[in-house]
């Protein structure tokens, strides 16, 4: 069932008619009920959309109801006479009944349910078909006549002769469905050792034989063990596959066995993992020799060291040769490499070059520029003295953005300089402090002294 498709299907039927309903409502309630008055429009439209949502949930699920019953009235006429073809359809439209989102939640399971229950029979008889089985399938989940779909479907399986992906997954359905039932691994694993596979889903069939200890243990510890003890796996099919390798007494012709037994225990133990597996595998292991096991923990030991060198000495060969590599390509665009590692440096040069920008403080202007009259000043600083006239212009900008009583002297007399001059000052001393404030606060270079000077035009 896909909620999803059921919910937006009720909340675009519902949107779509909103801009219909809630300009009918909102006429009616400015025309009607409320002339002459101003009211929020966003509640009466919230209102609309809820009152349109329910209809389309009812008018959906209602849609969806009579869909139904015309199919299945159909698909009884179908049954009665033997149709198969007819009934084909009708299933075909009923799954895409039940799952395009028409009907509600509530609807859905209880016309698949009804469904289910109805065409029980025909879904036995025509077992072959994927559709009838996928549909007892459903059976056993829904509780409709679950024992006799389980039933059916296990007497399915066991008259194939060959297996395929879906009768693999089938087997699997079936025995999640009822683990206690042995049979069906029995089979698998019977079908999986004629065929000498070794894998995963084979290796799940096995598991629950040798669970149970059945009559196929022998032959499934003659087939997995020896691969299973080399690559040292320690999994619940290689714990079990241990524990009736070792009742079956075959310690002395596997020389890894005891050794990957304790090795399993351990790791049971170090991930608390408590169950018939772990407490049967202590069990045996707790018989083992001290000796031998002290023998086991020094060996796995001294691999673990070895292990951790092997490691290190490839990561060093890996850094080794992707230095080399990148050398080689380095040197092969030498050209490009150079050219990005100047215009790297040439912007660093030119962040760390770059004139920093002056803080514009109100209160530092205050401060510098104290308020007297031009009839007092006797004193001034100068700040810079240039040539270009466009420079003098840019810097005597610069110190009146940041709020200094600046000023231009113009070149007179053989001077060629533009001379830029800050402040009005009685004493010498005052303008020697200010002028000090200045350059620590980065507004300034530097600068000395002069006497006062009216600005030039």
């Amino acid at each position: 069932m896909n909620l999803t498709r059921i919910y937006s299907l009720r909340l675009l039927l519902s949107l779509l008619l909103l801009p219909f309903v809630a300009t009918l409502v909102l006429a009616f309630l400015h025309a009607a009920v409320f002339p002459n008055t101003y009211f929020n429009d966003f509640p009466a439209v919230l209102l609309s959309w809820l009152v349109l949502l329910f209809f389309a949930h009812f008018m959906l699920s209602r849609m969806g109801e009579n869909r139904f019953q015309k199919l299945d009235q159909l698909g009884w006429q179908f049954l009665q006479t033997n149709d198969s073809h007819g009934l084909s359809r009708v299933f075909g439209n009923l799954e895409k009944l039940f799952t395009g989102g028409l009907l509600s939640r509530k609807q859905h399971d209880k016309l698949e349910k009804l469904t289910l229950r109805r065409y029980f029979v025909y879904y036995q008889e025509n077992i072959a078909e994927m559709r009838c089985r996928e549909s007892l399938l459903k059976c056993m989940r829904f509780g409709v006549r679950s024992d006799e779909a389980y039933l059916t479907l296990k007497n399915y399986l066991f008259r194939q002769p060959a297996l395929t992906l879906e009768l693999v997954d089938l087997a699997e359905v079936l025995h999640e469905f009822r683990p206690e039932d042995v049979h069906i691994a029995e089979f698998m694993a019977k079908r999986y050792l004629e065929d000498n596979q070794k894998h995963h889903r084979a290796a799940y069939f096995y598991t629950k034989v040798l669970q149970s200890d059945g009559l196929l243990s022998a032959e499934i510890i003659e087939l997995c063990l020896e691969r299973v003890l080399a690559f040292g796996q320690k999994d619940t099919f290689a714990g079990w596959l241990y524990c009736r390798a070792y009742q079956h007494e075959l310690a002395a012709r596997y020389s890894k066995l005891m050794q990957e037994m304790y090795k399993t225990s351990q790791w049971y133990a170090l991930t608390s993992r408590d169950d018939a597996l772990a407490n049967a595998l202590g069990e045996i292991v707790s018989g083992f020799d001290e000796d031998m096991i002290a023998g086991w923990e020094k060996q796995e030991q001294a691999r673990q060291q070895q292990q951790w060198s092997a490691r290190l000495a490839r990561f060093r060969y890996h850094i080794h040769q992707r230095a080399l590599f990148w050398w080689d390509e380095l040197v092969r665009y030498k050209k490009y490499a150079l050219s990005i590692a100047g215009g790297v440096v040439l912007i660093f040069m030119m962040y760390w070059l770059w004139p920093e920008s002056i803080p514009q403080t109100e209160s530092a202007a205050e401060t510098i520029n104290p308020v007297i009259g031009d009839s007092d000043a006797r004193f001034a600083l100068q700040v810079a003295a240039l040539k270009s006239a466009s420079r003098a212009q840019s810097e005597f900008e610069r110190l009146r953005q940041a709020g200094l009583d600046a000023s231009i002297i113009k070149p007179t007399g053989r001077s060629s300089y533009y001379r830029i001059r800050l402040g009005k000052y009685v004493t010498k001393n005052d303008a020697l402090a200010q002028g000090e404030i200045l350059r620590q606060k980065n507004l300034i270079r530097d600068f000395f002294v002069v006497n006062f000077a009216q600005q030039q035009d």
